[in-house]
């Protein structure tokens, strides 16, 4: 089992350089946990050896297992082995992990339309492309309940802050998810010059970009232009974002793309650790904290 919990407590969650990241004075309590107690922390973050069963009786009701994490949590028989005072780190610490793979296994595969085939790009990957691959595996264990069948998943990482590297094949079940990390660099770069014949999926997915910040807006241009004039890469695009702010100032961004009325909403499977933005110490975040879609 890889050591989750350190890798967790010395992440980055905010796109920014090095040196404001060096100077944060401010840390969440969660990680300050981890830090202090790592086998404890580690603990926490143990999957359940066993999976549920895929049978309907499985869950009393379907609705509870993707209202939040609380009900997958138990739906998952997860284990916090600590002390009652620190349950709350213990969960904090979970999420996080946990954060991508249940975000996009709920905005992209608990409906019942949904393919069971599906290309996803995740855009601008950064910790999620280092994620452990046994959380990955939790996206399966939730289509498969889902969808009492077997799916064919692919998800491509790109993105300047990512390692390429061999692939991957995930299974659970009947169901495979094929993660790939593509290209280190940018994902306009990408596909106008790098693999233009391998440059179409069904979902393309930014979490937390912070397309509407002001250090960042630039740097994102030339990929929203490219995602908005050239539809044919995909059907539809997925983004999080770090807090109402920074949904905000996203949706502002997206609004000169398109006509559609985008409606950000509370991600019920957000990291529950909070970061000081760098350049805004008043400005706290939450990785994936909103959440919306847009179909093309």
């Amino acid at each position: 089992m890889r050591k989750a919990a350190a890798r967790l407590a010395s992440s980055k969650s905010v796109k920014c350089s090095t040196i404001f990241i060096s100077r944060r004075r401010y840390h969440d309590s969660a990680l300050e946990w981890a830090q202090k107690n790592p086998d404890v922390a580690q603990a926490c973050l143990d999957l359940p050896a066993d999976l549920p069963p895929l049978s309907e009786s499985s869950l009393s009701s379907p609705a509870l297992l993707f209202s939040d994490l609380k009900g997958y949590w138990n739906w998952r028989k997860w284990k916090f082995p600590c002390s009652p005072d620190d349950i709350r780190y213990a969960q904090a610490v979970a999420s996080h992990v946990l954060s991508a793979p249940l975000t996009l296994a709920s905005q992209l595969l608990v409906d019942k339309r949904s393919k069971r085939s599906q290309r996803w790009c995740c855009i601008g990957a950064r910790a999620e492309a280092s994620l452990p691959l046994e959380y990955w595996e939790e996206l399966l264990v939730v289509g498969e309940y889902y969808k009492q069948s077997s799916l064919q998943l692919q998800l491509d990482f790109i993105g300047p802050d990512m390692k390429e590297a061999k692939s991957k094949v995930l299974s659970v079940g009947s169901s495979t998810l094929q993660l790939r990390w593509l290209y280190s660099g940018k994902f306009h770069d990408f596909v106008n010059f790098k693999r233009g014949s391998d440059s179409s999926w069904d979902v393309c997915i930014l979490l937390n970009p912070g397309l509407g910040h002001k250090h960042l807006t630039k740097d994102w241009k030339p990929t929203l232009d490219l995602l908005f004039a050239n539809t044919a890469v995909h059907d539809t695009l997925l983004l999080t974002a770090h807090s109402k702010l920074d949904a905000e100032r996203d949706a502002t961004v997206l609004a000169s793309y398109t006509d559609s009325v985008l409606s950000y909403s509370e991600n019920p499977f957000a990291s529950r650790i909070t970061y000081e933005d760098p350049f805004d110490s008043r400005h706290l975040v939450r990785p994936n904290h909103y959440v919306t879609t847009l179909t093309c």
